[in-house]
């Protein structure tokens, strides 16, 4: 199975995935994983993936142009390593909860790569998802990493 993570974190990504049962799965060439990041594909000196939301709201979204270059990468990537066809997965609380059979579902499928946006911040644009999502899965009912910019007071007493 050969998987491409688009994220703005590849280390913390390729960390995770370097232990227990997935890690071993990676040893054994079971699962192949790469990883994509938008800011690879930024216009700017920044590196800039973000912006408000169009029509205004809070929190801000991943830019379509970056994210869009990052998953036509991650595709060409797949293509050129034989993959037949490739399936995007953008993982955001809005989608249908990931359960044991879908997970038997997406690994029973023949000759399918998966191209998988971790988004951040309140989203991704809804053009991108419109134009290049495939499914969208939700992780489950939980806040996966929180604002690092909080000061979290300490828990010695």
């Amino acid at each position: 199975m050969r998987i491409a993570v688009v994220t703005l974190f590849p280390v913390m990504i390729r960390e995770a995935l370097a232990h227990g049962v997935v890690g071993r799965a990676v040893e054994k060439g079971v699962l192949e994983v790469e990883y994509f990041d938008p800011r690879d594909y930024a216009a700017d000196v920044h590196r800039t993936v973000d912006d408000r939301p169009y029509g205004g709201g809070p929190g801000m979204v991943m830019l379509p142009g970056p994210l869009a270059q990052a998953v036509a990468a991650a595709r060409s990537a797949q293509h050129a390593a034989g993959v037949a066809r490739s399936r995007t997965l953008h993982l955001t609380p809005a989608g249908a909860p990931l359960t044991h059979v879908r997970v038997a579902e997406l690994a029973g499928a023949a000759d399918v790569g998966y191209v998988v946006i971790a988004g951040r911040y309140e989203g991704i644009d809804e053009r991108l998802v419109a134009r290049e999502v495939d499914e969208e899965i939700a992780i489950g009912e939980f806040v996966v990493t929180e604002n690092h910019d909080i000061a979290i007071p300490s828990l010695k007493r």
